[in-house]
């Protein structure tokens, strides 16, 4: 069935007040509407947009605010194009929601660093006090693997490269034939059995990251429910953002103290969430790979978890410092600084969350929008590769994929790698045609 086309929508000098929307726009899957320029629109006491399948311009002072898909540009255009985007203090604004005065830690020594009876893996706890009720304390556990162990008895690290992967809201290890069996002895850190693939195909120690309640992380008396953290958000009475992203910086800062040079941060679902928002706020982390982990507002996506949620009147939670609240600025901080990268790696029909499938024009849409941001900025690189996949769980192809953009990295370094052309990327082997 051939869909029907409609293109260059024009829209100028309108306004008026008490509507419920200010616009609805929508297109279809496969057949959006492009080429859409609003132009000296405002609407008072109105509601928001509504756009789906759209893109276009929105210029010469729009108010409200339009959608991510009608970004400004151009002469007179909205007041954050105009006075170009500060993203310094968009990154300072959204640190601050996470601790006072926006400040990474600096601890650097664990509260604990055990043994584990697998060779060259020790447990590492941080122990972050808290006022949550009656809890005090939330404790996060970190697993480092390394490399080669053997070749070095009594190192502190086998590799210049440490890998944080991050596994999210995952409670245990669950089977995902043929990739995950479950039977590796590792498998209860280990919860997608990565070891030997970051070891031997990307050549790096590896630390092992878990949300707040969940995996290694379940706390006794506490459920394994994030909305358990809502009503301290929702008081003031805690920045709880902090407890998601606080681990992976008390990490990153052991990782320096043990020498490592370099940081590259991964992970899946949950995971992927936090590699997305804890790289767009330090720049240490060289590359990032969020796997299904997030898209941006504008799909409706419908079972983001609590941390993930817009909150539009929460001045103190993170998405709300963000323009339009959403993920889209997120993953440009994320590659802000020249030398970085984040590649994202969605599925094209996973069960779960932040699927392909009929949406590859509006996801190239938006890849190529960071992208040009960017550019804009004289920043990193930003891109979008969908596997295709319909299990939520790291497969063989997401690695090859990642395997492959590290690989062009450790090529092209200092210069930034090529992103196109990557192995498995359905997105961009044939793009426009799903």
């Amino acid at each position: 069935t051939r869909l029907p086309t409609v293109r260059d929508v024009r829209v100028e000098n309108t306004s008026g007040s008490g509507n419920g929307k200010s616009a609805l726009l929508s297109g279809l899957d496969g057949a959006p509407i492009t080429g859409v320029a609003i132009r000296n629109w405002t609407l008072t006491h109105s509601g928001g947009w509504s756009c789906d399948h759209v893109n276009g311009t929105a210029t010469g002072g729009v108010s409200p605010p339009p959608c991510t898909a009608l970004s400004g540009g151009g002469e007179g255009g909205n007041a954050d194009e105009e006075a170009g985007t500060d993203w310094l203090a968009m990154r300072a604004a959204v640190a601050a929601t996470v601790w006072e005065g926006g400040a990474l830690p600096t601890r650097s020594v664990p509260d604990a660093v055990a043994p584990t009876n697998v060779s060259g893996v020790t447990r590492l706890t941080w122990r972050m006090n808290a006022t949550l009720g009656s809890v005090d304390h939330l404790d996060s556990h970190v697993y480092h693997s390394l490399r080669d162990p053997a070749a070095a008895p009594g190192a502190a690290r086998s590799s210049d490269t440490l890998v944080v992967h991050h596994h999210g809201h995952a409670v245990r290890c669950t089977p995902t034939p043929p990739d995950n069996t479950c039977e590796d002895p590792r498998s209860f850190y280990d919860l997608y059995n990565l070891s030997d693939w970051v070891h031997g195909a990307l050549g790096s120690d590896v630390a092992f990251m878990y949300m707040p309640l969940y995996g290694p992380n379940q706390q006794q008396g506490l459920p394994h429910d994030h909305s358990w953290f809502a009503p301290f958000q929702e008081r003031g009475e805690a920045r709880v953002a902090r407890f998601f992203l606080e681990p992976v910086a008390l990490t990153i800062n052991y990782a320096h103290r043990l020498g490592y040079k370099r940081v590259v941060m991964m992970g899946k679902s949950g995971g992927g969430w936090t590699t997305t928002l804890y790289a767009a706020i330090d720049a240490r982390v060289a590359a990032s790979f969020p796997i299904a982990g997030s898209i941006p507002l504008e799909f409706h996506h419908i079972s983001w978890d609590f941390e993930q949620k817009p909150r539009a009147e929460d001045r103190g939670w993170y998405l709300t410092q963000l323009p339009r609240g959403d993920y889209e600025r997120l993953y440009a901080l994320a590659a802000l600084e020249p030398g970085r990268f984040s590649l994202q790696v969605l599925h094209q029909d996973d069960p779960c969350c932040f699927y392909g499938r009929d949406r590859h024009l509006r996801i190239a849409g938006y890849d190529r929008r960071v992208a040009a941001e960017l550019e804009a900025a004289g920043g990193g690189r930003f891109s979008t590769a969908i596997t295709d996949w319909n299990v939520h769980a790291v497969c063989q192809m997401d690695r090859a994929v990642i395997a492959e953009a590290l690989s062009r990295a450790a090529s092209a370094a200092p210069n930034l790698p090529s992103l196109e052309g990557l192995p498995c990327d359905i997105l961009h082997e044939d793009e426009g045609s799903h």
